[in-house]
């Protein structure tokens, strides 16, 4: 009697599991573009071979040069640096797996984190594939730290109210705190 209500509960349970984290994107190609300056960043989703996992492709371009490209690269926002020098972008999507992507104008690459390697601690929802909430969509209140040609930090408001630098080494992304002063220092 146990083992079938348990049966009953699952077979009952399976669609909604099966179907909570679905999507599907239409079957066509789609490009943002976003222009900072002289820089015009590109991300560009083609759906039409696959509409679970569309490609996606990041073209960063200066004075209308093509300077890099890079696949299964996206995010859902994007912010550039008081000077346009440096981007941030970012998701709290699944889909290509991209949390955060930071790059120079030039092109370079200087860090991209896909979900799967972020700390779970970071995250205030998660679904199966669709969902990961780890930054604050609505106000993130990011910041970037430079001397004009070398990154220092690159700061967001987290979903948990913390902010996280993005830069840290640690996988954690530690709450951002300015050092204390040094007791004696002038």
């Amino acid at each position: 009697m146990k083992r079938t209500a348990l049966l009953c509960v699952l077979v009952i349970a399976m669609p909604a599991l099966a179907y909570g984290d679905s999507w599907a994107f239409e079957a066509k190609v789609t490009e943002k573009v976003y222009e900072f300056g002289k820089s015009k960043i590109v991300l560009k989703v083609d759906a039409t071979k696959d509409q679970s996992w569309p490609e996606h492709t990041l073209s960063i371009y200066l004075d209308g040069k093509l300077m890099a490209q890079y696949k299964n690269v996206g995010f859902e926002q994007i912010f550039a640096s008081p000077d346009n020098t440096f981007f941030l972008g970012v998701s709290n999507s699944g889909i290509p797996g991209t949390a955060f992507v930071i790059f120079d104008k030039e092109g370079n690459l200087i860090r991209e984190e896909k979900h799967n390697f972020m700390a779970m601690s970071i995250y205030t929802e998660i679904s199966v594939t669709l969902d990961r909430q780890w930054y604050d969509a609505k106000n993130p209140t990011v910041e970037f730290v430079s001397d004009g040609k070398r990154l220092g930090k690159v700061l967001i408001r987290g979903d948990s109210g913390k902010t996280y630098n993005l830069l840290y080494r640690d996988r954690e992304y530690r709450r951002f705190e300015e050092p204390a002063e040094e007791k004696g220092s002038t």
